[in-house]
Formats: C-alpha cells, sequence, structure tokens
C-alpha cells in the first residue's frame, strides 16, 4: 500500500459526504495542479475514471466553466475529449 493513501482516500470520503459528488469533482477539476489520483489514472490508461472525465461525461450537471476546466486537463495530458 502507498504511503498516505488510506488517509486522502479518507479525506475524499469525508469531502464527499460535506459537500456532495458534483462540487467534490467540480473542485478537483478546477485546483490548478492535478490530483495524484489523476495522475494515476492517466499513468494507468484509466483517465475515463478521472473527476474530469466524469464531468465531461455528465456535462449537464456542471457549470461552464468547470467543463472548460475538465476540458482543458484532460487535454493538456493527452487524452482527447469531444
Amino acid at each position: 500500500m502507498e504511503a498516505g493513501k488510506t488517509k486522502r482516500l479518507s479525506r475524499t470520503r469525508q469531502k464527499l459526504d460535506r459537500v456532495g459528488v458534483r462540487k467534490t469533482l467540480a473542485d478537483l477539476a478546477l485546483k490548478p495542479r492535478p490530483s495524484l489520483g489523476f495522475v494515476k489514472l492517466v499513468e494507468f490508461e484509466m483517465a475515463d475514471m478521472s473527476a474530469e472525465a466524469l464531468i465531461l461525461k455528465y456535462r449537464d450537471e456542471f457549470e461552464p466553466h468547470v467543463i472548460e476546466a475538465a476540458r482543458t486537463r484532460l487535454n493538456e495530458y493527452g487524452i482527447q475529449t469531444t
């Protein structure tokens, strides 16, 4: 197990409980730097499971600036978006 992995996941779960899924996903996409989870998902060719990919999949649930941030992050990492 990676050091600190349980602690990070615990914090994410707490945030999900506190502010909900949409706000948690939006906050991840709007961060100036990608999360370690995002980087790992890209590394393992699983970017379709990232917060950014989920935002694009459910774009009707998010504000335009959040959608654009998600699209930009994915494009910066070579992930094609529609």
